[in-house]
């Protein structure tokens, strides 16, 4: 059981006028509200680049949706009189500490979101030869505890111990180079620790609270990628919905019989991408080896949701509007309802998670959204350029380090911090930790304007600058 003076705890432990009326928690949600660091993922890509318009969702705008479900889904649960002991005894439950987690939770998304994530990624780790690389999470935690700016006395926002906690979906350091997904680089390691000391008896393990953050997200990002799917107006749903009957009439090898192998079959794309191997195994393990038993829960899903997702190309008349709001409530509703709390849970089990209906249908919506849009090929040729310039940024940044006379161009938290800790060379680990803080905080169209004026293809301003 966390006692919760720990929880409140803060690593400097600066002393908070005790006039406030706000809780720690507050102060944490503020701090992080109040950030640069957030504000700048109004212009970050979520799944459409920012320019596309405010039609789509940007990366704030599914922080403040994740945000609102964690809330809500904290609210249930302590709704309930017999659950706040419950609660207690798993680390804790606060609705202020759940809403603060989710808004810190995509921080350290770098610009273009996932594409830039892989490169700097692939520079660091196989170029420079740093285990820990760069990734996304381990970014965010590294943002609030070290970056971000709130109080000259020490670094980053310096949360409580229960706030950090929260906001590790992976609460574990990268292992080899081959790990994709990890909590914290080893330069946050004592925060890293500090925080966990809640949840001594659950290593690698997220907190109940990180667990609502982590299902929030996923939700979120579901749900609204989807309604981005359809906004698009390229809808495949139509075809999707035909496929689905005649598949389930006829089955896999019929299906394909009649069709013929050269018309085009829009529901095996789904098929296929839950088919693989390394898809969603956290989620339904037993999916990739049955194939049977994908189909059935394919055409399930379109049988049970053909009069709720439009099926042609959205305009944007008032009457498309409102049926694309009542498909967003009813999937939020759908999946609220059927999350699940394992109070008591074994080693490996989780605290928080959805029941086997609904993780089936969010399954087959991120599989929809990752055949037509994350997979499509005019998103792949704007992610090809997105990495050279990621990539471009990085050596130039690199080699402006060891060019003494080439150091302006860089912002001046890299300028400064070169100063502070002594850095001679670009090859120091700590240089290029900097970097990939810097170019990470960009917002695109930062990441595009300097990218332009670095390899001479526009003039760019003098009033041009990064301010993070």
């Amino acid at each position: 059981m966390a006692i919760e003076s720990d929880r409140k705890s803060r690593y400097y432990q600066k002393i908070v006028d005790l006039d406030d009326y706000r809780s720690p928690y507050e102060h944490d949600y503020d701090r992080i509200i109040y950030s640069s660091y957030l504000r700048r993922l109004a212009s970050v890509t979520q799944i459409f680049n920012p320019s596309e318009g405010v039609i789509f969702h940007n990366r704030l705008t599914h922080t403040i949706k994740v945000s609102q479900i964690a809330n809500r889904i904290a609210q249930r649960i302590l709704a309930k009189p017999e659950n706040i002991k419950d609660c207690e005894n798993v680390g804790g439950l606060d609705r202020d500490v759940v809403c603060a987690a989710a808004l810190a939770h995509d921080l350290g998304n770098p610009p273009f979101g996932h594409a830039a994530e892989f490169i700097l990624d692939k520079i660091i780790k196989d170029e420079e030869n740093i285990v820990d690389g760069f990734e996304g999470n381990a970014q965010s935690f590294r943002i609030v505890t070290t970056l971000a700016s709130h109080d000259e006395d020490y670094p980053g926002l310096d949360l409580t111990r229960a706030t950090l906690n929260s906001i590790l979906k992976y609460p574990f350091k990268r292992d080899d180079k081959e790990q994709r997904k990890f909590g914290f680089y080893s330069t946050e390691a004592l925060y890293f620790d500090f925080a966990r000391e809640l949840t001594p008896n659950r290593p690698n393990k997220k907190s109940l609270e990180a667990s609502i953050m982590d299902i929030s997200d996923d939700i979120s990002y579901a749900t609204h990628d989807l309604l981005d799917l359809i906004r698009q107006g390229l809808n495949p749903f139509k075809q999707l919905f035909e496929e689905s009957k005649t598949l389930e009439y006829y089955g896999e090898e019929k299906f394909k019989n009649i069709r013929g192998i050269s018309n085009f079959s829009r529901i095996f794309e789904i098929i296929d991408t839950l088919a693989k191997n390394d898809y969603h195994e956290e989620w339904a393990p037993n999916w990739k080896r049955d194939r049977a038993l994908i189909i059935s829960k394919v055409t399930s899903f379109f049988n049970k949701f053909n009069l709720l997702i439009p099926d042609s190309p959205y305009s944007g008349f008032k009457t498309e509007k409102v049926q694309l709001k009542g498909l967003e409530d009813n999937f939020l509703t759908r999946f609220l309802e059927n999350i699940e709390i394992n109070f008591h849970p074994k080693k490996d089990e989780p605290v928080l998670y959805l029941n086997d209906k609904a993780a089936d249908e969010l399954i087959i919506i991120k599989a929809i959204t990752k055949s037509y849009i994350i997979n499509s090929s005019s998103l792949i040729k704007q992610q090809c350029g997105e990495k050279r310039i990621i990539g471009e940024i990085y050596f130039a940044f690199k080699k402006a380090i060891d060019d003494k006379d080439l150091r302006i161009i860089l912002p001046a938290r890299i300028r400064e911090d070169l100063i502070i800790k002594d850095i001679k060379d670009s090859n120091d680990p700590q240089a290029i930790r900097l970097i990939a803080d810097a170019i990470s905080s960009l917002t695109d169209a930062e990441a595009f304007s300097t990218y332009y004026v670095l390899t001479g293809i526009q003039p760019g301003s003098i009033f041009d600058r990064i301010s993070l």
